[in-house]
């Protein structure tokens, strides 16, 4: 299209860009009105725009298309927290790594499938495509409402803790009162302490390093090396082949690893992975001849690290807060990825020679100056230098916290198979002994009578567990996570009117 480094950019931060606030939605709602009528929500969502966009498809309204693009894009990161969510809720007794895992996959190969099927579809018949996705959410809606019919029951026969959402529907007037006080507002993320606010900043970082790098990668070796489109894409595509094999094997690996902080260590591993990534693609090209080492590194760093970040929430944050803190997660990460894929996009323009504007049949973006490659992979050789170093930080932190014995915090399930009403001390596989741990007994597959929910919990004063400088520091943490929302769309739209008028400046 013969299209700037700058424009490239921003149409790949534009898919991004409502998912910097829509996961915390989700996120929230999952919180207040439960899994089952969020997930009712986010499918609803998703419905109604597959049928603008057939109805659109069929009218050949590209207003009423965009209009159902946008309706879909509002529920599908509510969606993805809300599935997360479910899983975390469910699994989170055993076998969580594994679960997640196989949902990710899953997840994957259903968008390998609809990509490679939605050509044949169309050539089948031109209105297939629209059909069939409609189809698929009409399907996924109906599966959510027979699980909104059953939610309650499958928490009573999986001896799972009850939403707040659940128990207000009682007409028990103890039962409304626990309800109450395990509503979820936005306010309470600032309270969650420095190990939270630590995982929250890394995932800034996570997001500025993963995401615009698979969508510049092969136009950066492309230049780098002096390859050709087509070989620069297959190589490339070695970015992404990782995660289907590794999110399993990840997944198991934490599910049997009870002992020690092997989330963490892993999460150490996949930095240091997409460190050396970087830091061989920012030596010279002369040295290091092919950037395929690099590549390999990346794909398996980020390969299990995106699992990771998931599987840390639960333990970092209480049960009733998992779902607020997935969409923060997945908002902050957004953020990240959007900042950074917009200033790569601009700085890789500046010194680029622009030509004349012919006809070109390639899609890739102009080329950029060699110099502005090395600007753009040293910032990345940073930002990877911090994320190690803010992941050895929370490292840091979690141990401190959990043999401080600190409440709040993720509480792991009872391994005794004494009566729940005799236990009041459970070690966890850290070997490390948390008194009062009454809300793991009812999420444990081996209690001997599941209990919906919990008798007592240590979620309900955060701010007097933390000290007056860690609360002070929450805060500030939480002020400074919205202005970085806030910002993220003012330096998207200040690129967008920069850059987009007028075609960026080209004739």
């Amino acid at each position: 299209m013969g299209t700037s480094n700058a424009e490239f950019s921003l149409l790949i931060a534009a898919f991004s860009l409502n998912s910097t606030w829509t996961p915390l939605v989700g996120g929230l709602l999952a919180a207040r009105l439960g899994t089952a009528r969020a997930s009712i929500i986010a499918t609803s969502l998703i419905l109604a725009g597959q049928l603008l966009l057939l109805l659109g498809d069929r009218a050949g309204s590209p207003p009423l298309m965009l209009g159902g693009t946008l309706v879909f894009g509002l529920g599908v990161s509510p969606l993805a927290v809300v599935q997360e969510a479910l899983i975390v809720r469910f699994f989170r007794a055993r076998g969580l790594g594994v679960s997640l895992a196989l949902g990710l996959v899953a997840g994957k190969g259903a968008s390998f499938a609809g990509a490679r099927t939605a050509l044949p579809l169309a050539e089948w018949r031109a209105h297939a495509p629209f059909e069939v996705s409609a189809a698929l959410a009409a399907l996924s809606f109906a599966v959510n409402l027979a699980y909104l019919a059953s939610s309650q029951w499958l928490a009573r026969e999986g001896g799972v803790e009850m939403e707040a959402a659940e128990i207000a529907l009682s007409a028990d007037a103890a039962l409304q009162e626990v309800a109450a006080k395990k509503v979820v507002r936005l306010r309470d993320l600032a309270r969650m302490g420095d190990v939270f606010w630590t995982y929250i900043g890394i995932n800034v970082l996570c997001g500025a390093l993963w995401a615009p790098f698979t969508h510049l990668a092969a136009n950066l070796i492309e230049q780098r090396y002096n390859l050709t489109e087509d070989a620069a894409a297959s190589q490339a595509s070695i970015l992404l082949a990782g995660s289907i094999v590794l999110y399993p094997i990840c997944g198991w690996i934490t599910d049997r690893a009870r002992r020690g902080f092997v989330v963490h260590r892993l999460l150490l591993l996949g930095s240091l992975l997409t460190l050396a990534c970087y830091a061989w693609l920012a030596l010279p090209p002369r040295w290091t001849r092919s950037a395929v080492p690099a590549l390999v590194a990346f794909g398996a760093g980020h390969g299990f690290s995106t699992l990771l970040l998931v599987l840390l929430v639960p333990r970092i944050v209480p049960a009733r807060y998992v779902s607020t803190a997935l969409g923060a997660h997945k908002a902050i990460e957004s953020c990240g990825s959007t900042i950074a894929q917009t200033l790569a996009g601009i700085t890789l323009d500046f010194g680029a020679k622009v030509p004349p504007p012919i006809a070109t049949t390639t899609s890739a973006p102009l080329p950029a100056s060699s110099g502005q490659i090395q600007t753009v992979l040293g910032a990345w050789v940073l930002l990877n230098l911090l994320q190690l170093a803010a992941a050895a930080g929370l490292l840091r932190l979690d141990r401190a916290r959990t043999r401080a014995g600190a409440g709040g915090g993720y509480q792991p399930l009872a391994t005794s198979a004494e009566p729940d009403a005799e236990i009041d001390i459970a070690e966890d596989g850290l070997g490390v002994e948390h008194t009062g741990s009454d809300e793991t007994l009812a999420l444990s597959p081996i209690s001997s009578r599941p209990s919906p929910m919990p008798k007592g919990s240590g979620d309900g004063e955060l701010e007097r567990e933390l000290g007056a400088r860690e609360a002070r520091r929450g805060r500030v943490c939480a002020a400074l996570a919205g202005a970085t929302v806030v910002g993220t769309w003012v330096l998207f739209m200040v690129s967008a009117a920069w850059k987009l008028r007028g075609g960026g400046g080209r004739s």
